[in-house]
């Protein structure tokens, strides 16, 4: 009859000690998330433009709407593989630069998603009068919420989940993930070095738009896909700490059950 309490008390300890781990995994996740979303100063819905180092101009999907909507229509493909197409509507690059305070003929722009990706592109009112920051395909809101349309270029410029975008300068920005891809359009130069406008800037993605090296496998199909592998990488770090917590959760559980047992031993 004396083991019927020990049996009892050392399940009702373990639910407890199960119980706070769990408490304690969701608040590990919730404080890993808020510590990216700080880490990047920028978030899905919210567009920050760095006009200078010591500028930057955030514009909200309300303000995105509130500037004169541009239409276009293009085919999103990726290296030969149709992804989607239709209107697309937005915000044209020149208004939104305008917004911006950005009055510039030509500038050199590094588009910034959530997840780490970038993309430079040569800005030029001659040549970009058809290319849009889009917030909505054939009238519906786009899931990626922002994403540059750039007709005719391949995929890969077709940078989705933009949170920032840097003028002349790629440095203002800081990503998530520093090893994420760079896909470059228009003559920019790669990620990190000196940028200056080319002579006659042009989209041409089947000859110019091409992968810088990298640290992570250039083989994606399309940018959507590899902005999602990205940020998968960022998120395996959430499991092996919730399954940490439950460890020590666990032998927490067995350590009080075994003290439990030797004063209950004792006293009987």
């Amino acid at each position: 009859m004396k083991k019927y309490p020990f049996q009892t008390t050392t399940i009702l300890l373990i639910i407890v000690c199960l119980t706070i781990t769990s408490s304690l995994s969701q608040a590990a996740a919730l404080a890993s998330s808020e510590s990216s979303n700080a880490s990047t100063g920028s978030s899905l819905g919210t567009l920050a433009v760095h006009t200078s180092p010591n500028s930057t101009v955030s514009f909200s999907l309300d303000d995105l709407h509130a500037m004169p909507k541009t239409i276009v229509y293009a085919e999103l493909s990726c290296f030969g593989r149709f992804i989607a197409s239709g209107d697309w509507g937005g915000v044209s690059l020149g208004d939104l630069l305008a917004n911006a305070g950005c009055n510039v003929e030509e500038a050199n722009l590094q588009f910034h998603a959530i997840d780490g990706y970038t993309v430079n592109y040569h800005f030029s009112n001659s040549s970009s009068e058809n290319v849009i920051v889009a917030y909505e395909l054939d009238g519906n809101p786009l899931s990626e919420t922002l994403r540059l349309v750039v007709p005719d270029a391949n995929g890969e410029a077709w940078i989705s989940m933009i949170t920032e975008i840097s003028v002349n300068n790629p440095i203002y920005a800081n990503a998530v993930n520093p090893g994420a891809a760079t896909a470059i359009i228009g003559g920019v130069q790669s990620q990190g070095t000196t940028l200056s406008p080319t002579p006659t800037p042009s989209i041409a993605p089947k000859e110019t738009a091409q992968p810088t090296a990298q640290p992570t496998p250039t083989s994606q199909t399309n940018p959507t896909n590899q902005q999602a592998e990205t940020s998968g990488q960022t998120k395996e770090s959430k499991p092996s700490t919730l399954l940490v917590l439950w460890l020590i959760g666990a032998a927490m559980a067995v350590v009080i059950g075994f003290i439990v047992a030797i004063r209950l031993k004792r006293k009987g």
